[in-house]
């Protein structure tokens, strides 16, 4: 699975868990900086999107999400390092830097059975 859907899965885990409220799956993604290339870094703006329609600032409910998210996978494997927020209600999520080096292990490792 990639890292993004990955990160996906434990916000939309973390959203359902700090809220009981409907939202569209749609509004819940994970950007990475295209800035940065080889960063362990990527946000979300699903507070901002969604605070009009739940009529609550989206800096709360950045800070609710971020609250109650998990930091590994159903696996129990940590992929987060940590979960910032910001005041205008972006979700920031930075990569455990052991997930990452595991992550490029794995995908060399898959890269070099396909060459066989």
């Amino acid at each position: 699975m990639a890292i993004d859907s990955k990160l996906q899965s434990l916000l939309l885990q973390g959203i359902n868990t700090a809220y009981s409220k409907e939202f569209d799956d749609k509004l819940c993604s994970v950007q990475k900086n295209p800035l940065q290339r080889f960063s362990h870094h990527f946000s979300s703006d699903f507070a901002i999107r969604i605070a009009t329609k739940w009529e609550e600032k989206a800096s709360d409910i950045a800070q609710n999400i971020a609250a109650k998210m998990s930091y590994s996978d159903i696996s129990g494997m940590k992929i987060i390092e940590k979960i910032e927020t910001t005041k205008n209600g972006y979700i920031n999520i930075f990569l455990d830097p052991e997930f990452v080096s595991s992550y490029i292990m794995k995908m060399n490792s898959e890269d070099r059975k396909s060459v066989v």
